[in-house]
């Protein structure tokens, strides 16, 4: 798509759109399927009214505004959530930089500013539960009604079910917390996976004969319940290969300060430092957990990649 376009945007912004754009808004992260239902209105809208399909989101997310200290909790890294976004027919990305100016916005200004004007939407689509503006003062009542009155199409389209549950980047994220990752696929509609540029690691797995291809997750990126996952690994140029991956902290040799993903590609020994990875987690296996010494260690990790093997022969095929 030649004519893809990320616009950063600030309150005090003086840039306007100077076509029409439909204009879906939120912070769309994880683009799980409930996302992709509002994308999928909004890019069908455009496409049928010569608009230009658009989203309006927020950096950073607004949680961290209000508190800066909040853990890891953001589902993808941004880089990948824009790729995403891409692949669902967005032509354009409007990231409002979110601070005291935007937070202190209220639901008129932030329309009439922002969204209708910088922004140039002539019709606007989101989550029903949507809300906005200074201390969440507008809902999509409100923001139906400003439609209106400045001529601008508005839909809300409900949550999305699957399996039983509601779509929500809330649910994914308890879902990953209980290691639940078969439930967290559901909800995205594809596996729930880790980005990264491969890093240096202390090499300690190449000596005991089980070299690990080492990332260290993005700072806001949450982390599911540390332990050792089936995993699938999409490598640059698209092959995928199996493999056994450690989420944690590695108590065994002292603790790390952050967690780390140390994957362990099965019948691959290319070298990867450098080469940014996707680890597409398909199943747990265990809790992380110290261990003795060596010997135990790599005793607990023989039989872990055996596991993993049994887990990935069940799969009928790298995910899409």
């Amino acid at each position: 798509m030649d004519d893809f376009t990320i616009i950063r945007l600030t309150a005090a912004s003086t840039y306007r759109a100077s076509a029409p754009c439909a204009v879906a808004i939120g912070n769309f992260d994880g683009v799980h399927q409930g996302h992709r239902a509002v994308l999928g209105a909004m890019v069908a809208h455009a496409r049928a009214h010569g608009q230009i399909p658009s989203v309006l989101t927020f950096l950073p997310h607004p949680r961290y505004h209000f508190a800066p200290h909040t853990p890891p909790f953001l589902l993808q890294h941004y880089r990948d959530r824009w790729q995403y976004l891409r692949e669902a027919g967005v032509q354009r990305i409007y990231i409002a930089k979110f601070n005291a100016a935007m937070a202190s916005m209220g639901a008129q200004a932030f329309c009439d500013n922002v969204l209708f004007g910088m922004c140039g939407a002539k019709s606007v689509f989101t989550g029903e539960n949507f809300v906005f503006g200074a201390a969440r003062s507008g809902n999509i009542a409100t923001l139906q009604a400003l439609g209106d009155q400045a001529g601008v199409h508005v839909q809300a389209l409900e949550g999305v079910m699957a399996a039983g549950h509601v779509c929500s980047s809330t649910g994914i994220r308890h879902a990953l917390e209980q290691a639940d990752v078969a439930r967290a696929a559901v909800m995205l509609g594809r596996l729930y996976s880790i980005s990264g540029r491969v890093i240096h690691g202390d090499g300690r797995g190449r000596t005991i004969g089980v070299p690990t291809a080492n990332i260290l997750p993005h700072i806001h990126q949450m982390l599911p319940a540390l332990g050792v996952y089936a995993v699938q690994v999409k490598l640059p140029g698209g092959t995928v290969r199996g493999g056994v991956a450690n989420i944690g902290v590695r108590p065994t040799f002292g603790g790390d300060a952050r967690p780390r993903l140390e994957v362990h590609l099965l019948d691959h020994h290319a070298d990867l430092y450098g080469a940014r990875i996707e680890v597409r987690l398909i199943a747990p296996i265990r809790p992380e957990q110290r261990f003795d010494g060596l010997e135990a260690l790599k005793t607990q990790i023989a039989q872990d990649i055996a596991t993993a093997r049994r887990i990935l022969t069940l799969q009928e095929g790298p995910a899409a």
